[in-house]
């Protein structure tokens, strides 16, 4: 399992943001949009320049607190 940042975008205006994104062993990879509550499960490549509204989510929560890096995301994921 590893953690990794990318430069990505978001909404309708293609707002840009950083993803934080925790892959799993079985090739799921959880992500979230820094500042965000939504955690997403994927099986989708995450990469730079990656449209989070592009990507086929198949599970999803609402983290206790924001997302702010990928230790956020990786401790919210490992407390499911």
């Amino acid at each position: 399992m590893s953690t990794y940042t990318v430069d990505g975008t978001y909404g309708r205006s293609k707002n840009p943001c950083e993803v934080f994104v925790y892959e799993q062993r079985n090739g799921s990879k959880w992500y979230a949009v820094e500042g965000s509550t939504n955690v997403n499960r994927t099986w989708d490549d995450i990469k730079d320049g990656v449209d989070v509204e592009e990507l086929s989510d198949d599970d999803h929560f609402t983290a206790e607190n924001s997302i702010e890096s990928e230790e956020d995301l990786q401790r919210e994921v490992d407390e499911l």
